[in-house]
């Protein structure tokens, strides 16, 4: 499942950022794909890679192979509203 991205400019950045976001999930195990971009760069800034168990209430970080920040839910949210806020 993909959400609508949600679009923001960036005047602290002078730039386009999206926010894109991709939920999979089978029983009570999902995984989650976030992450905000640089359109006008095409590049990202900001990862919430992880799978997340609903029957263990966890959260765990999945591999990410560039060196883009990456954090579970929480700390992702408040990143990218941060973002969206500037």
């Amino acid at each position: 499942m993909y959400d609508e991205p949600e679009y923001h400019y960036s005047s602290t950045m002078n730039t386009c950022l999206v926010h894109i976001r991709y939920v999979s999930s089978a029983g009570k195990q999902s995984i989650h794909r976030n992450q905000v971009i640089d359109i006008f760069a095409n590049k990202p800034l900001l990862y919430g890679h992880f799978d997340r168990d609903s029957e263990k209430k966890t959260e765990t970080l999945a591999p990410t192979y560039d060196d883009v920040p990456n954090f579970t839910s929480d700390d992702y949210f408040k990143r990218k509203d941060k973002l969206f806020k500037e």
